[in-house]
């Protein structure tokens, strides 16, 4: 089942309120295209607005009903061109619709990948209040770990946050490149 169904699968039911982490990396609209399936999330809503109400607004929705209290989502998501002209923000639409729907956006890791010499570089920002807590090492290891998978990468280079603020050149560059979201339900279920 596709991730905008599964939470009516009775098979699935059982899983409410009990995942520790969501970690999602859904097609970016038409960007991704990965079979002519009338299932393909963009061919089944075949404009944007449907696309983000019948496709990525039911995904978010079942992440907070199947997570745990102070559990976390991450979302694999990145604006995009659509052509010369058109632009998507894909990232923002993201966090709006987590936002409506029970989440707090607590903080931002992206990695940009250098595929010639199979090297990525990884940074992320967070929410202070979160700091210590393992958030930010729980959720480098699942997004390092895909994207040495994914990859197939020899290595990664961090770069930390050091003040409350991304750098601008990170920043720069996860616009470019994509990111992950990490959002925080704002109360029980």
């Amino acid at each position: 089942d596709g991730s905008e169904v599964i939470g009516r699968n009775k098979r699935f039911q059982k899983y409410k309120n009990q995942l520790d982490l969501a970690m999602t990396s859904p097609p970016y609209f038409h960007r991704e295209v990965y079979s002519e399936d009338k299932e393909q999330s963009c061919l089944k809503f075949n404009n944007y607005k449907d696309w983000l109400n019948g496709y990525l607004l039911p995904t978010i929705q079942t992440c907070y009903e199947f997570l745990k209290d102070d559990r976390y989502m991450i979302i694999n998501i990145s604006d995009v061109k659509m052509g010369v002209k058109d632009f998507i923000p894909l990232e923002q639409d993201t966090i709006s619709l987590a936002v409506q729907n029970g989440f707090r956006f607590i903080g931002i890791i992206g990695m940009i990948i250098n595929q010639e010499d199979l090297i990525a570089e990884f940074g992320y920002s967070l929410d202070k209040t979160y700091w210590g807590k393992g958030i930010m090492l729980e959720t480098a290891h699942k997004f390092l770990s895909w994207g040495f998978t994914e990859y197939d990468l020899d290595s990664a280079r961090s770069i930390l946050e050091t003040n409350d603020t991304i750098p601008v050149i990170l920043r720069n560059q996860l616009l470019v490149q994509g990111a992950g979201i990490i959002m925080d339900p704002i109360h029980g279920h």
